[in-house]
């Protein structure tokens, strides 16, 4: 079984800035977390998904994705303690959760679907590595 994440056939479109909907805010607020994160919108190759990012830009980046059901609040503690640290921090939304778009077939929801995800929000940041 070959578990090559394939190539996008769509350029990832860079991270964008969003105004952030007052239901992040309150997200933010309950985790704790709303001195720390902004929220970003992330064109991957097939899907928009949103996500918190925290910590300065010239730390080395942590990406923390969560299981189901949850989202990315579920790491607020996390979140927290990584950034005092000095990591930069990305948890988005993955597909199917909260805000990130919702894709009807199962087929999207393959775990080489969400690895390539992974890369692509690296991309979008201009990185090329991450702790996972």
């Amino acid at each position: 079984m070959n578990h090559a994440i394939p190539q996008p056939d769509k350029k990832v479109q860079p991270v964008r800035v969003i105004e952030q909907l007052e239901t992040h805010r309150e997200e933010a607020r309950a985790g704790g977390v709303d001195d720390l994160v902004e929220f970003r919108a992330f064109y991957t190759r097939d899907i928009l998904l949103y996500g918190a990012i925290a910590g300065p830009e010239d730390g080395e980046l942590v990406v923390l994705l969560h299981g189901f059901p949850d989202f990315w609040l579920s790491w607020s503690h996390q979140i927290r303690a990584l950034v005092e640290a000095g990591y930069r921090v990305l948890v988005p939304d993955q597909r199917g959760y909260n805000f990130s778009e919702k894709p009807r077939d199962i087929e999207s929801y393959k775990l080489v679907e969400l690895g390539q995800d992974v890369v692509d929000l690296l991309s979008a940041l201009g990185v090329d590595s991450a702790h996972v």
